[in-house]
């Protein structure tokens, strides 16, 4: 009897959980455990399969095949994704199985993977009763007026567009100007979903979306969050999140739709696409739209309309470029600059807050040391973040706070973070990193409050780049732009009735009503731009830009050192120039390099250089401790340019560069090849599950992968990270070892596999190899015959 009581209560809470949602078996499984029922696998199975019968639920597997023109193609059934996917040996099935690496961080998709996708029927129309209103009652200005009629005429369906995009100035009350539609959406019975780039907006939209709606339970998703299966009218989630759902939501509003990583991953926009239902509305809110929607909107696909003012009327501060010389020796060495503190003493003197950003991840301490050095009085006031700061939500809550008056971060707080009382300083201004959309949405972090709009912005470099020319000249314009509308009388709340949504946003030397001669100008512009860029491509075709400088490669370039004649990766167009490929040093034309590890060899390393030795000292102190792994094989030396975009690429999360990386691995392989042999089974050093997901993939993944592929030999996963451990670059040599005691395991299934096998390991950077040692080991262990590394560098 309890256990008939059991499958019904089980029933009707997969009726309610699972319509729109789109999760492994494993994921299901689990979802079932943590509300509470204990019901057995075989009879959640039948569950789900009687589900499945009566049409609410539909079964798949995790990568689908499909026969087209050009033959049999595959294809991830939770992201869509069709390139990104790998065959090798699956530990779970014995057999050679696809792998889904796009949606790797939300768990495995796997061709023997069991997806299980509810049906949006279920969740469609009416999804929950009409709930509470708008609690908020704060007032809109004229231009946020206009842009809320044409929010809530979208959510209404009095407009053709089904997608609207609400092109706003920093600081123009983004958040608030949606309240209105969400309100209308809620009111109809329908689901509300907000999609945000990043988890730190989520954590501060959650509690105002709250205070708006507080009859209305607000459900916040991201990586890691307590209540994951949790389903209300109004949700707020990251855009990897967007992928567990399909046709579930009436009204998705996609906040900051350029920034990182929804402008750069092609699945985040299909994954929006996905999860909204079949007559569901899409909002855009974005300080700098992408070209390609802006290029939607000219051609009639996407309504939009522009907000060229704050909120408090106030216009937005123009950064001021402020040239120091040598400022990154300053810094190291300790030496005030005399331009930063004039900033400080403006600080101090309106009462404000400063927020510093810096390019990379290694300046933060750096810049910290030497604020606290330079001004003892913010000696317990400073400090700084970024994104893999493990207390990074308590130091921003203290800065929220007053607690700390200078903060130091990276640009993972260049969006959604709103301080009263807030300067901004740019630290190396003229870093790649900085460009024109990340300057101008870090430029709109000060002057936010109407209580305080005098927030100063501050560029600090050697010289200036056309990023920070560019952004200033936008933020001029909009305020140009707000002040051609207030002469024209959009300032009067009896302004005449204007259509609230235009074809196209308001572009650079427009007004908002009449011809004046440079909207004309413009609009010429525009009819024979297509014109000028075909006579462009003709001479200078696009595609052949330096994936490091983005100068343009002319054909013809030879690669030096006996390289290759010209390196261009077909698939995504990228080359690298003359210039970027002398600037790196070469490990693959031989010479004099270690005969084991393949390190550079110089005199002031201390090694023996005999011909029939060649071992620098790290090798032999291996060698003393019995080494398992016989040798290694770099490609390239670890510095200059090679080093600041690989960091970019591993920190920063920029992905373009992946084919090249694995083309490089593969070039190493191809001139390495007879040292290091033809593997049976090509393995990579694995990351630990809460980095993976951090960071959202792993670089030796990517690079064996890339290798396995073009050498057709499987890559499996055998290897298992116990433990997370500070990253490698910061530790000495004893500490590596140590930190890497039992610090990596084998599956169950990989003890007799390798028995008799020779093993390739793959890894971006080689410094010490404590851990290929210790991966090394482990293969020898399990019978492996030969254990050899490839890597990308060698520092």
């Amino acid at each position: 009897m309890e256990r008939k009581v059991e499958e019904r209560d089980i029933s009707a809470w997969l009726k309610a959980f699972l319509p729109g949602r789109v999760l492994l078996w494993e994921e299901l499984v689990r979802a079932v455990k943590e509300n509470g029922f204990t019901v057995s696998e075989e009879d959640l199975r039948r569950q789900v399969e009687w589900l499945e019968t009566s049409g609410r639920v539909t079964l798949s597997a995790g990568i689908v095949s499909h026969r087209g023109k050009k033959g049999t193609f595959f294809r991830c059934a939770r992201c869509g994704e069709e390139e990104r996917l790998l065959i090798r040996a699956c530990a779970s099935c014995r057999r050679q199985c696809a792998t889904c690496e796009a949606c790797l961080p939300l768990g495995r998709c796997r061709t023997c993977s069991l997806l299980v996708i509810g049906d949006a029927g279920q969740a469609g129309g009416a999804a929950f009763p009409a709930v509470g209103g708008l609690a908020w009652r704060g007032r809109f200005s004229p231009f946020q007026e206009r842009a809320v009629r044409a929010a809530v005429q979208l959510v209404r369906n009095e407009i053709p567009e089904r997608e609207l995009l609400i092109h706003a100035v920093t600081g123009a009350g983004k958040t608030e100007i949606t309240f209105p539609a969400i309100a209308e959406a809620l009111r109809l019975g329908r689901r509300v979903g907000v999609v945000t780039p990043r988890r730190d907006v989520v954590l501060e939209l959650a509690p105002r979306l709250g205070q708006a709606f507080p009859d209305v339970p607000v459900v916040a998703l991201f990586g890691g969050c307590p209540e994951r299966w949790a389903m209300g009218p109004l949700m707020v989630m990251t855009a990897h999140q967007a992928l567990r759902f399909r046709k579930a939501f009436q009204l998705l509003v996609v906040d900051e739709v350029d920034a990182f990583p929804f402008h750069h991953e092609p699945l985040l926009p299909r994954a929006v696409a996905g999860a909204l239902a079949e007559e569901g509305r899409i909002l855009y809110l974005t300080a700098t739209p992408p070209d390609a929607l802006l290029l939607r909107v000219e051609r009639g696909e996407v309504a939009a309309v522009t907000i060229p003012q704050r909120h408090h009327g106030r216009p937005l501060p123009v950064p001021q470029w402020m040239a120091a010389r040598k400022l990154q020796e300053k810094i190291h060495q300790g030496k005030g600059i005399p331009e930063v503190e004039k900033m400080v003493r403006i600080v101090r003197g309106t009462g404000g807050q400063l927020l510093v950003f810096v390019p990379r991840v290694k300046d933060v301490p750096i810049v910290v040391r030497w604020w606290r050095r330079q001004f003892p009085d913010d000696l317990e006031r400073v400090n700084g973040t970024h994104a893999s700061d493990p207390e990074r939500d308590r130091k921003v809550a203290a800065f929220r706070q007053g607690k700390l008056r200078v903060l130091v971060t990276t640009t993972i707080l260049e969006r959604g973070v709103t301080i009263s009382r807030c300067h901004v300083l740019v630290l190396f201004a003229d870093a790649p990193v900085f460009d024109a959309a990340a300057l101008v949405q870090i430029a709109g972090r000060a002057g936010r409050d109407a209580a305080f709009p005098e927030g100063e912005v501050w560029f600090l470099a050697e010289g200036r780049t056309r990023a920070m020319l560019k952004a200033c000249e936008q933020i001029r314009e909009m305020n140009r732009q707000a002040e051609e509308a207030l002469a024209y009388g959009l300032h009067s709340a009896e302004m005449p009735r204007r259509p609230s949504v235009v074809s196209r946003p308001i572009r650079p030397g427009s007004s908002p009503v009449g011809l004046s001669p440079v909207r004309l100008f413009s609009a010429g512009m525009r009819r024979i731009w297509p014109l000028v860029q075909a006579g462009r491509q003709l001479f200078y075709p696009d595609g052949e830009r330096c994936c490091f400088c983005e100068r343009n490669v002319f054909h013809g370039v030879d690669w030096q050192r006996g390289v290759v004649s010209r390196w261009v990766v077909q698939k995504d167009r990228t080359a690298l120039c003359r210039d970027c490929l002398e600037g790196m040093t070469w490990l693959t034309a031989g010479g004099a390099l270690c005969r084991r590890c393949g390190r550079l060899m110089r005199e002031e390393h201390g090694a023996k250089r005999e011909e029939e030795r060649q071992i620098c000292a790290d090798c032999q102190w291996w060698m003393r401790e019995g080494a398992a792994l016989c040798l290694n094989r770099s490609v390239a030396h670890y510095q200059g340019r090679l080093r600041e975009q690989w960091r970019r690429y591993k920190y920063g999360g920029q992905r373009s560069l992946e084919a090249l990386w694995v083309e490089m691995l593969i070039y190493g392989w191809q001139c390495h090849q007879a040292d290091l042999g033809w593997p049976d089974e090509i393995l990579y050093v694995p990351m630990h599950p809460l980095s993976l997901q951090e960071r959202g993939f792993n670089q030796a993944e990517v690079l064996a992968s890339g290798l396995g592929e073009w050498l057709d030999k499987p890559v499996t996963d055998r290897l298992i990270r116990l433990t997370a451990s500070v990253r490698q670059s910061q530790q000495g040599r004893q500490e590596r070892l140590r930190a890497l005691d039992g610090a990596f395991a084998l599956d169950g299934g990989s003890e007799r596999a390798l028995v008799d096998k020779q093993v390739l390991l793959v890894d971006d950077i080689y410094t010490t190899g404590s851990t290929l040692e210790a991966c090394a080991r482990l293969l020898r262990r399990a019978g492996a015959r030969r254990v050899a590394s490839l890597t990308l560098a060698r520092a």
